[in-house]
């Protein structure tokens, strides 16, 4: 083996050896990067843990739960909100209800058993009477007996009369809202009774009744009588082209159809002869 071979051979074997000094060098490197990152990976892993745990130990702090105070009185339901919550913000508002006493609480929005954040609002409902009325079968009943009961939760009743075999004095014989609805404060209702049991009031304006005839009437059925002399009347007030002459009744203000009972008052005028 010449010289130059030698020299050649000597070379190859130099450029292996520094170039698998230089893999290895490098994919040790590697190596350590690798597993530093994994190393911070974790890290950062924990620390997120480490957070979230104190977050959820704050938020769990932030919050409570709301008590459940129905049927206390409001002052006793209010101590134990702020028992729960010291600083929490307590609004009052009503709810109709027949199970609890008027004036204790029925209910808290948001309702017992839900979390709220510290310092929110929590409502609370006390209860009021209801004013809801289920409306009955009135037939066969005294209709004065069913006017007061119902005037008595803030109902609106008239009483009107229609054909009917029954000849029974002063029972319902049909209503205008069947039995099994609701009615509320300020809604109305039609009871109607025979006309062959009762007296009801005619239309003492239709140009025929003189204040002497409709005294007669009101002497009759114990009914009391205003009577008011007007020297004119303003014509718009009727429909159509209704006339009346001196001396007759041109106003009552009790509507022809209404039921007449004793005790009742009657104002009527009179154009002045």
């Amino acid at each position: 083996m010449n010289k130059k071979v030698i020299i050649i051979i000597s070379i190859v074997i130099v450029v292996l050896l520094v170039g698998g000094i230089s893999t290895y060098l490098i994919i040790n490197h590697n190596n350590e990067v690798n597993e530093r990152l994994d190393d911070l990976e974790k890290e950062n892993k924990e620390l997120k843990k480490d957070k979230k745990k104190s977050n959820d130990e704050e938020n769990e702090d932030d919050y409570y739960t709301i008590p459940d105070v129905s049927g206390m009185s409001l002052e006793k339901a209010k101590k134990e909100l702020k028992r729960a919550d010291e600083n929490v913000e307590i609004d009052v508002d009503e709810k109709e209800s027949d199970e609890i006493a008027e004036g204790y609480v029925v209910k808290t929005i948001p309702r017992a058993g839900k979390k709220r954040k510290k310092g929110s609002d929590v409502t609370i409902f006390i209860a009021v009477p209801s004013t809801r009325v289920y409306v009955e079968d009135y037939t066969d009943r005294n209709y004065l007996e069913v006017k007061a009961e119902l005037e008595s939760h803030g109902i609106k009743v008239t009483i009107e009369t229609k054909e009917s075999s029954s000849s029974k004095e002063g029972v319902v014989v049909d209503q205008s809202v069947k039995s099994g609805k609701r009615l509320y404060e300020g809604d109305s209702i039609i009871l109607y009774i025979s006309k062959n049991s009762v007296i009801v009031y005619p239309d003492f304006t239709d140009g025929n009744y003189s204040a002497k005839e409709v005294k007669e009437f009101c002497d009759k059925y114990g009914v009391g009588l205003s009577i008011q002399i007007e020297d004119s009347i303003d014509y718009s007030q009727f429909k159509g082209d209704k006339k009346i002459l001196p001396g007759r009744v041109f106003y009552q203000d009790r509507l022809p159809g209404n039921v007449v009972k004793s005790g009742d008052f009657l104002t009527i005028k009179v154009l002045a002869e």
